[in-house]
């Protein structure tokens, strides 16, 4: 027997027994790195997920307030300018006229924007609520008492103008709503009503948000805030339903007058982020809605991703040593304390730094790519919220915005400013003769002449169509002078317009002709200063000077004079 035959595992007496495992070190290591490191990606996962939703939560949440504003400046006006219509038509109705009741139906016809403006037609009630003359005449008002409505009742009684709530129309019996003015004789004694009427089931200006979705599957509500009606909306056939108090709480807040946006569940129980905005002139308010699946896809995307890419490395992790577990993991989770770091800053989220072209670069660069993408939606919205799409002047918003400034920057030196309202003169036969396209090329051509006569410290907007405003700012503290430097850029911008243009249009051949046009404009100017001017009078009185100018024979500049407003 050999001297070791009695020893244990064949050692030598003088060496202790060591007892024996399964698994190695090397593989006890690599198996408790490979699990912190699985732990330590779901945990980034989790949390920059989280983190991400709540970026993408507050950022769709202010590009979709402002689409949601965008389009309540967009009803508000169209609604404002038909009410402006009813009333200038009201105020031209005479006695003589309304005691007959042909001539006060001769006396409507005349006036066709009326039935363009209003898809339900446009009829006079007298003092006791009888139609006395209707458009179209086919409608049948004529004789009909509208006395039991409310939105003839009360302007009868009150004298003041109303849009009501959608109802259903006695003639049209269908859900629609009414725009009136009252009509008033003598002393102002209210002698009826001018009532016009938008037909909810069939094409008018609302077209917009009833054809609209927002997103892929998103869209938009208008609601009658103070009756608590749904006037219209992408789905159609949630018009005139009453939105039930207590059901939704987002929905009363909106009601009650918040406007931004929330996350809150709809009676279909999908959760949904909501935006709304008011329309002050109707006490309505629009309501934008997307299901936070399609608002926040990019970050379902981006969780995905960084699970994919989890069992990736582990897969690959499992055959590396614990040190190269460590190597390739650094990129990431240097990556992951950036994102982490962003909600605490406060700072605009920059594009991360790509260290090396693998996985880790891949993920990084997505996520930049889905961040310049985000910055541009958001320079988009802010472009189309304040500059006008065709000739990327200031739009009506953004004018209104200078103009405050400039009547505080009046207030404090005592300088005047002036501003001016353009229409062109000859703009429409250029439309009619060659097309929109070439309609378009003109107004930019107007704009880069516009911008050329005045100071870099001025403002040059277009209002829409063929309009357009210049506001002159810090003039001189003497009125006299200002009137007089107001007048010579008048007069440099009257005579740049009238010079010829010379238009070159496109063809599908691909060869370009030119269009010579001529075309001046009328020119409207009033004088302001901050301590005794406001904003609403300002825009009043240039637009008043302005038709004294179409007037007087177009082409020509007017300075607004009490008399033009009387």
């Amino acid at each position: 027997m050999s001297p070791s035959a009695n020893v244990p595992n064949g050692l030598p007496p003088s060496m202790p027994a060591v007892a024996t495992h399964h698994f190695s070190i090397k593989t006890r290591v690599t198996a408790f790195t490979l699990l912190l490191f699985v732990l330590g990606m779901w945990a980034v996962a989790l949390y920059a997920g989280h983190t991400l939703r709540d970026d993408m939560q507050r950022t769709v949440g202010e590009q979709q307030f402002s689409t949601v504003s965008f389009a309540a400046d967009q009803v508000n006006e169209r609604l404002a300018d038909r009410m402006s219509a009813l009333a200038s038509v009201a105020d031209v109705l005479d006695p003589a006229t309304l005691a007959d009741a042909t001539a006060l139906q001769r006396f409507l016809e005349l006036r066709p924007i009326l039935s363009i403006l209003f898809n339900g037609g446009v009829y006079f009630a007298g003092v006791d609520g009888t139609v006395k003359a209707s458009l179209p005449v086919a409608l049948g008002r004529v004789g009909m008492n509208y006395l039991d409505r409310d939105y003839v009742a009360e302007p009868l009684q009150h004298g003041k103008p109303l849009i009501s709530k959608p109802v259903i129309g006695k003639t049209l019996r269908s859900p629609a709503f009414a725009m009136v003015a009252p009509v008033r004789v003598g002393q102002g004694q209210v002698a009826g009503v001018l009532v016009g009427m938008t037909d909810l089931s069939k094409p008018s200006f609302l077209n917009k948000i009833t054809e609209s979705r927002y997103g892929r599957t998103g869209g938009y509500l208008l609601i009658a805030s103070q009756h608590r009606l749904v006037v219209t909306a992408t789905d159609t056939r949630r018009i005139m339903e009453t939105l039930v108090e207590g059901s939704n709480p987002l929905s009363d807040r909106f009601i009650l007058g918040f406007e931004g946006s929330g996350i809150t569940v709809d009676p279909d129980g999908d959760e949904v982020l909501k935006s709304s905005k008011a329309i002050p002139i109707a006490n309505w308010h629009i309501v934008t809605s997307l299901p936070t699946s399609e608002a926040f896809a990019p970050v379902l995307d981006m969780q995905q991703h960084i699970l994919l890419m989890t069992l990736a490395l582990t897969v690959v992790t499992a055959t590396l040593t614990w040190w190269m577990l460590r190597h390739e993991l650094t990129p990431l989770l240097d990556a992951a304390r950036t994102l982490s770091r962003l909600p605490l800053t406060g700072q605009q989220a920059k594009p991360l730094p790509i260290a090396r072209q693998d996985e880790v670069g891949a993920l990084i660069a997505n996520f930049n790519r889905m961040l310049k993408t985000l910055q541009a939606h958001e320079e988009q919205v802010r472009q189309l919220a304040f500059y006008d799409a065709l000739t990327g002047l200031p739009n009506r918003r953004l004018l209104h915005d200078r103009l405050n400034q400039t009547l505080a920057a009046s207030r404090r030196s005592g300088c005047y400013g002036a501003l001016m309202f353009l229409d062109l003169d000859n703009f429409k036969p250029l439309n009619d003769t060659h097309g929109h396209g070439v309609g378009d090329l003109l107004l930019k051509t107007v704009a880069s002449r516009l911008s050329e006569c005045v100071r870099a410290m001025d403002t040059v907007a277009r209002l829409g169509g063929d309009e357009f405003v210049v506001m002159l700012s810090e003039l001189d503290v003497d009125l006299t002078l200002s009137i007089e430097r107001a007048r010579n850029v008048a007069e440099k911008i009257r005579s740049t317009l009238a010079e010829p243009y010379e238009l070159r249009v496109a063809s599908d051949d691909a060869t370009a002709t030119a269009v010579t046009h001529r075309c001046s404009a009328s020119v409207g100017v009033t004088m302001f200063e901050g301590s005794r001017a406001d904003l609403d009078s300002i825009l009043k009185q240039a637009d008043a000077a302005m038709y004294q100018a179409k007037k007087a024979g177009r082409n020509t500049i007017r300075f607004f004079a009490e008399s033009d407003t009387a």
